[in-house]
């Protein structure tokens, strides 16, 4: 894989949508030039919806289809957009291999390096040792090849142009084919934009009434609630994360990510209160604390436990990145003497900096909650397993609210009647009442 292609694909990765907020580490969104959607983009794009047709279609099926759409594009209009008008359509040649190229929007001023626009409107700077030339090309040469590239099937062995981090102007992708279409609307190749826009209507997979603007409108929030979970693993200032999902919340509010967002905001404004207070009682050798006082110190900063993983029962150096687990080790560490302090907070919702991805590693960034580590600091420490995931890759904290309040009331019996004896002796009692795989 040559460099170009490489740091393109790690830094779209981690791009998200919301350029209000505070950009992540490496993200060029501050300095896209962007607009509110021209009425003309608007008017064509949505003349292109409704001058859709597929005989394949029931006249009902139809009907809605697009109806579905025109309603997405309507939601998708008080987005920011990128200004065509300030950016520039360039060749960048590969430093190592001059005869890979991409073709790619990028902003005039170098910053060290090209900034690219990235699918989903994101942008990603390419710093400048990748770059071996940067060519201006023409838009209507790459919009015709763009064009006669539609609804053909990319020749086999053939590199792609963008890996996913750059608008691919040659056999594109579905997911690049509405932000083709507003492209070519906003320069005012209204033809153009409605067979683009034709195009993606055309893609709705897995079902006949998939509508694809609304699964874009679904799949940008879906991208710019996750962004937020990297800027928690990557020690981002809680106050610049909190920022991002009310961003967030503000231009996707038809998103099915709403209420899982109020209550993220809700535990973040919590936690950015309680930091600042802990701020006042760091310790510069918490391990030299007296046990008590050290297990109320790591429980209290038992949010600030960091990496990103896998998967919830690979949390350790060798399955992770960027990994800190400092406060989860030293709660470990001190044994039972922590347990009453991370019982209270097997109910404590806040997000911590640790992220898991799940076996479908590009749909669910999730970070786990405070109680989740906390159940698993007492479980370690008791040698017993109190909780049983009711799916594959569940969460504690992604339980029904019953059941988890009923792990946590099983703990404070255990504790009750057997918690003074010692760890061996209090696992049979959990063996007998394990659930049969």
């Amino acid at each position: 894989m040559n460099r170009l292609c490489t740091s393109l694909a790690v830094a779209a990765i981690v791009a998200g949508r919301a350029p209000v907020a505070p950009a992540f580490p490496g993200d060029a969104e501050p300095l896209l030039p962007r607009v509110e959607m021209p009425d003309k983009v608007y008017e064509t794009l949505s003349a292109a919806i409704a001058s859709y047709a597929d005989e394949k279609l029931e006249a009902r099926q139809l009907e809605e289809l697009k109806q579905k759409n025109a309603s997405a594009l309507a939601r998708m209009r008080k987005l920011p957009w990128p200004d065509f008008k300030k950016l520039q359509l360039m060749r960048l040649t590969d430093a190592k291999q001059a005869d890979f190229s991409i073709t790619a929007w990028c902003v005039p001023r170098n910053w060290g390096g090209r900034i690219v626009l990235s699918p989903d409107f994101t942008a990603t700077l390419v710093r400048d040792f990748y770059i071996g030339k940067a060519v201006p090309r023409s838009y209507d040469e790459a919009l015709g090849e763009l064009l006669a590239s539609l609804g053909k099937p990319r020749p086999q062995g053939e590199q792609r142009t963008d890996l996913h981090a750059t608008l691919d102007f040659c056999y594109p992708t579905p997911y690049d084919l509405l932000d083709h279409a507003y492209e070519a609307a906003f320069l005012g190749k209204d033809e153009a934009a409605r067979k683009l826009m034709h195009a993606a209507l055309d893609k709705r997979s897995p079902y006949p009434g998939w509508a694809y603007v609304d699964w874009a409108y679904r799949e940008w929030a879906r991208r710019s609630y996750d962004r937020a979970f990297f800027m928690l693993a990557a020690g981002d200032p809680r106050e610049e994360v909190l920022a991002h999902w009310q961003a967030t919340l503000k231009l996707y509010d038809e998103s099915p990510y709403v209420d899982a967002l109020r209550e993220l905001v809700r535990e973040l404004e919590k936690q950015v209160a309680a930091e600042r207070r802990l701020a006042a009682t760091q310790a510069g050798a918490p391990e030299r604390l007296p046990v008590e006082k050290r297990a109320d110190y790591y429980v209290a900063r038992l949010c600030d436990a960091r990496g990103q993983f896998p998967h919830p029962n690979e949390l350790d150096a060798s399955h992770g990145m960027a990994v800190d687990l400092g406060t989860l080790d030293g709660l470990v560490k001190i044994g039972r003497p922590a347990v009453p302090g991370l019982i209270e907070h097997l109910a404590d919702r806040g997000p911590t900096r640790v992220v898991v991805w799940g076996r479908d590693f590009w749909f669910r960034e999730r970070s786990m909650r405070v109680q989740d580590l906390a159940l698993r600091a007492i479980e370690q420490i008791l040698g017993t397993q109190f909780y049983h995931p009711s799916a594959k890759d569940r969460l504690f904290s992604e339980e029904p609210e019953t059941l988890r309040t009923k792990v946590g009331d099983e703990i404070r019996a255990w504790c009750k009647k057997l918690g003074e004896r010692p760890a061996g002796e209090g696992l049979r009692p959990r063996l007998d009442t394990a659930p049969v795989a």
